[in-house]
């Protein structure tokens, strides 16, 4: 998927696109909040929450980017123990506790 510039990486859930070269352990760690987000609130809520807040705030003050920029370098636990055995689609995972 080709992607502008500016974007390293985007979720389009289930599915992560990172940019050829760019992906490094914090970049993975926001992508995979953001795969845990959507599970916690719902595509439909997700995206079109995000698609208002990006229309509407800086790229740096909406909510979900917050939140995972917030956890690049540490993971909540309940994410930690998913990367730690080792899950790459976090579609695999029935349920995520928080």
């Amino acid at each position: 998927m080709p992607l502008p510039r500016s974007v390293l990486a985007v979720t389009l859930y289930p599915f992560v696109f990172i940019r050829k070269g760019c992906s490094t352990p914090d970049l993975r760690k926001h992508e995979l909040v953001h795969c845990w987000q959507v599970q916690r609130d719902g595509w439909l809520r997700f995206y079109l929450t995000y698609i208002w807040h990006g229309l509407t705030r800086r790229y740096r003050d909406i909510p979900a980017e917050v939140e995972a920029h917030a956890h690049e370098t540490e993971l909540p636990p309940h994410l930690a123990a998913l990367v730690d055995l080792g899950v790459k689609n976090i579609s695999d995972v029935d349920s995520v506790n928080s």
